[in-house]
């Protein structure tokens, strides 16, 4: 079994829904049809012994639909169970990632500006009444300033937040980040209905007076390429501000400090049952959260230690994977927008197929990228999925994964 790169987008169809071991796979499990809502480390642990999932500690939520969120997770071993885009089921994984907004729900009004004029006027998206009414003319604005710097002059910054009109029409928002001065601004036209989760990334250029933003800027900033001084009437809730070009799922913060999430951890606890002769063929269905574009360094796909992974520069999109400790390098990536589906083959401790949407790239064709020698056998404790040893994440929703015996591939790629 040779070292066989190939990428190619396949079409919708059935997902593994049980651990085998006879035929092709050794080993699949398919988490697309689980119930969406909080699943337990031993939940988890139920629908596969050899799963393990771990979060160290921080708050944490989970996003069920593009206009609702569940900001109830707090326990250290629930894992989160997310339905993407109304339908597909998966099981996020993410980053570590610390709130720095303060006050994320405007409950006591620290470090906020004027502009809010109802609280706790509108049950929020996670169905809890405590979304706020901000009503604001021309020169106002809902600022929070004064956030103790963060990120270094060149990283990128998230501001994300939830937001639903209160007139029943459509009206347009802008919002701000700056830090000694404004970095730039982002507009929208609010649907008539529905809350919407936006965000806007800037890149820092001086920490000296530390972060601010504004969630709601009415005043004219026509000279940062924003609108003109105009009125809002909307309901805010669920503010965050994290470092990264992409949100994640939101961190409750009711003080002044900070909070941070701790990373996402799965492992599959038995990798030589996985394992066909000492070589590994893994197919991974994520929707990423993130653009193939907005990932920082080189995310991994699968970690077993220093000398046995699979990676992929972020700058590239090339994918390299090391077996051995010896590290040969495979073909780039195609890009993908947030929340494509991601179908990501491994074969033979290397190699790499892909999936991006519902249609194929290269109008069906998978194309190879390259070849070598034999690979060592692989062994080891555990298999980290999407990081390496809760690092580096490939942060995504995992939908469904999947092991091969040598010689067989999914139905859209070529075996290797």
């Amino acid at each position: 079994m040779s070292l066989l790169g190939c990428f190619a987008v396949a079409p919708s169809g059935a997902y593994y829904a049980a651990t085998v071991a006879s035929g092709p796979l050794l080993w699949s499990l398919d988490l697309s049809a689980v119930a969406a809502g909080a699943l337990s480390a031993s939940d988890l642990a139920a629908l596969d012994g050899n799963l393990s999932f771990s979060r160290s500690s921080g708050s944490a939520s989970f996003q069920t639909s593009a206009a609702a969120v569940s900001a109830t997770l707090a326990a250290v071993d629930q894992a989160r169970v997310q339905v993407y885009s109304g339908s597909a089921r998966g099981l996020l994984l993410e980053h570590a990632a610390t709130q720095t907004a303060r006050d994320t729900r405007f409950t006591t009004s620290v470090g906020w500006s004027s502009g809010i004029s109802a609280q706790n006027a509108l049950a929020g998206p996670d169905g809890q009444m405590l979304a706020d009414r901000v009503t604001i003319t021309n020169a106002a604005r809902l600022t929070q300033t004064g956030i103790t710097a963060f990120a270094a002059v060149g990283e990128v910054i998230t501001l994300s937040y939830w937001i639903v009109t209160a007139t029943g029409a459509t009206q347009p928002h802008q919002s701000l980040l700056y830090d000694t001065s404004p970095l730039g601004t982002k507009t929208w036209t609010l649907a008539a209905s529905g809350w919407a989760r936006l965000d806007m990334q800037r890149t820092v250029v001086a920490t000296t007076s530390g972060h601010s933003f504004g969630v709601v800027e009415a005043r004219d900033r026509t000279s940062v390429g924003g609108l003109a001084a105009h009125t809002e009437d909307v309901y805010a809730d669920m503010t965050q501000l994290e470092l990264g070009k992409f949100p994640t799922s939101y961190v409750d913060n009711v003080g002044t400090g900070t909070v941070t999430r701790a990373a996402d951890r799965l492992r599959h606890l038995s990798p030589g049952a996985i394992v066909d002769g000492g070589r590994l063929g893994l197919h991974l269905t994520v929707h990423p959260l993130g653009a193939s574009t907005e990932y920082p360094g080189t995310p991994y796909l699968w970690y077993l230690d220093a000398n046995n992974h699979a990676r992929w520069s972020a700058s590239t999109r090339v994918v390299t994977v090391t077996i051995g400790g010896t590290t040969r390098t495979l073909g780039a990536l195609p890009t993908w927008a947030r929340g494509d589906k991601l179908e990501v083959w491994l074969a033979a401790g290397g190699g790499a197929a892909l999936t991006v949407g519902s249609a194929r790239v290269n109008a069906g064709a998978v194309t190879n990228l390259g070849s070598a020698a034999a690979q060592a056998a692989l062994s080891g404790p555990s298999l980290d999925l999407l990081s390496a040893a809760g690092a580096s994440h490939t942060t995504g929703m995992l939908r469904a994964m999947a092991a091969y015996r040598a010689g067989f591939s999914p139905d859209w790629a070529v075996a290797a």
